[in-house]
């Protein structure tokens, strides 16, 4: 493959921004992820606006497109019936469907247009965030910059894992195999040669054992067998034999790494990382997914409601050991599916999803389509033990490389579904995105201001005043959750605010939170009900919190005698 022209300059400032959103040292609470989220989705909202510019007066919506908007309505049904409490949830839950299904139709439009434009932008992206992360990652390993001006770009937690500015190993892993993906791409596009693309991969193979993730080293191994046995991807060779001998490389790449990386921490003392092994045998996974599969079978179907795992475990805390941990997601993607839409519905979506996923695979002859779809089975094996899809920075790029794929494929089909929609009409989405995604900034900016000052109020630095969360609406739950901190538990109090106040613990299961339910409850003539939530609460909560709140719970009945017929502490 030749190297191609490189045009308008705005795509590649875009791409330059959309590296950025991999890269932002910002995790703070309550929304951790928001800031990257934010530039991710501003990033190829340009790169939308630009494919739609220059391109056809028609788009397709076809093949897996008719899924993502099956999804669309479904979180605002879930809140019409109650299954998802606040709007916000629905509000947000369905921005990021909408997303990933514009992702998906402005990628076929893109791929059908200017295939290699696409590629350039999406790999250079994540080819330069993966080279600086690996650069970063070493930093946090090897402690040095430590007080020096570049440390504030720095995200301090390491843990004997570096993760970058990711926050999280096993999210710098699949960036980093995006990456050598990329270098893949360059290769064939004829920027690199072949020992540059040695010398890339091990350098990104060096930050991939750093990062100790077992759903990393699957994925690595998946993508040398993929370059040894998959024609289409080894198109991107002049032989196939050339392909092996670079699958090989990147094995040995990896093996020298490894040790590498264990010689280094011996001689520099560093901090131990945890082998493999340990880690095999402490993963509670198959105990939470068994917890989760059992809270299934008890609603199978309809499920617990979009974006509510966490319903799920509170229903059977009682039943399973101390995980000491809320979760929120069941870490395996179909699962959660499950539990938020029921087996029927779940079960549905995720046969079409193999169906199309198996045709990708069936009819993939070119490099740029095997690649993308080497980037899907990368991520989705990350997401069979955790939730990368639920993050704008990874769905996004993803919706429009499986579009691209998708469209291009399935033009070569002869029997086609398609359903042509008016470029306008995709506009007009795109500005209602838009739009709401600056709601959501909007809100989100008072939140996080609001979140601030409740820690320091809570360290008794200063008094929060009124509430400044008077005009948020898109995030209404966060304004909930604020309210509900002025709440005083008391007798006689409505069902309605009794149902509230366990909305709002499954929105956010602090220990505080806990305790102010089971007072409610003790209150109101729900006895067996409080002492079961204070029992979930230490199944869910750290220890010493656990243990904290035990002791504000017997302070809390000394001063009302009702509370005294609640017979608990911890370890009862």
């Amino acid at each position: 493959m030749t190297v191609g022209n490189i045009r308008n300059p705005i795509f590649w400032i875009a791409s330059l921004f959309l590296s950025l959103c991999w890269l932002l040292p910002n995790k703070s609470d309550p929304w951790r992820g928001f800031h990257s989220e934010f530039l991710a989705a501003i990033s190829t909202s340009v790169l939308a606006i630009l494919v739609l510019i220059e391109g056809r007066s028609k788009l397709n919506i076809e093949g897996f497109q008719y899924l993502i908007l099956l999804l669309l309505p479904i979180p605002f049904v879930h809140f019409y019936f109650g299954m998802v409490p606040f709007s916000g949830i629905a509000w947000t839950s369905s921005a990021y469907i909408l997303a990933f299904f514009l992702a998906l139709l402005i990628g076929g439009e893109w791929g059908e247009r200017n295939l290699m434009q696409l590629g350039d932008c999406i790999f250079s992206a994540v080819l330069i965030a993966a080279i600086v992360s690996v650069g970063l990652q070493m930093q946090q390993w090897l402690g040095t910059g430590q007080d020096a001006a570049l440390d504030v770009w720095i995200s301090s937690q390491a843990n004997g894992r570096p993760s970058a500015n990711m926050g999280q190993p096993n999210h710098l892993a699949t960036l980093l195999l995006w990456a050598i993906i990329a270098a893949w791409w360059w290769k064939w596009r004829g920027f690199i040669g072949p020992r540059i693309l040695v010398a890339v991969t091990f350098f990104l193979s060096f930050g991939l054992v750093l990062t100790r993730s077992r759903s990393g080293i699957l994925g690595f191994g998946v993508l040398i067998v993929l370059l040894c046995v998959w024609p289409p991807l080894q198109k991107a060779w002049s032989t196939k034999r050339e392909a092996r001998a670079c699958a090989l490389k990147m094995f040995f790449a990896f093996c020298f790494s490894f040790f590498a990386a264990k010689a280094m921490a011996d001689c520099l003392a560093l901090s131990t990382m945890p082998s493999l092994s340990d880690r095999m045998a402490s993963d509670s996974r198959p105990i939470v997914w068994r917890m989760f599969l059992h809270a299934l079978w008890e609603r199978p179907w309809f499920g617990f409601g979009w974006n509510s795992t966490f319903s799920a475990q509170l229903a059977e805390a009682e039943k399973y050991p101390e995980f000491k941990v809320a979760f929120f997601y069941s870490h395996y993607l179909f699962l959660d599916i499950f539990l938020w839409i029921g087996v029927p519905l779940g079960v549905a979506i995720v046969l079409l999803f193999m169906k199309w996923l198996l045709t990708m695979l069936r009819n993939a002859e070119s490099p740029f389509q095997a690649m993308g779809i080497s980037m899907t089975l990368v991520i989705g094996i990350h997401a069979m033990v955790e939730y990368p899809l639920y993050y704008a920075y990874f769905l996004l790029p993803l919706g429009i490389v499986m579009g691209a794929v998708n469209s291009v494929i399935l033009k070569n089909k002869t029997v086609s579904y398609a359903i042509k929609i008016e470029r306008k009409f995709v506009i007009i989405a795109l500005a209602l995105g838009v739009g709401w995604l600056f709601l959501i900034a909007k809100d989100y900016l008072s939140v996080e201001e609001m979140s601030l000052s409740l820690q320091l109020e809570d360290s008794g630095i200063r008094e929060v005043g009124s509430s400044r969360l008077s005009d948020v609406r898109m995030l209404n739950q966060f304004k909930e959750l604020y309210d509900f901190r002025k709440l005083k538990p008391q007798e006689g109090m409505s069902p309605e605010s009794i149902r509230r106040a366990e909305e709002i613990l499954k929105l956010s299961p602090s220990p505080r939170n806990f305790v102010i339910l089971a007072q409610i409850y003790a209150l109101n003539n729900r006895s067996a009900a409080a002492k079961s939530t204070l029992l979930k609460m230490c199944k869910i909560i750290p220890k010493d919190q656990c243990e904290i709140a035990s002791k504000k719970w017997e302070i809390f009945q000394q001063a009302n005698p009702i509370l005294k017929n609640i017979d608990w502490s911890v370890g009862k």
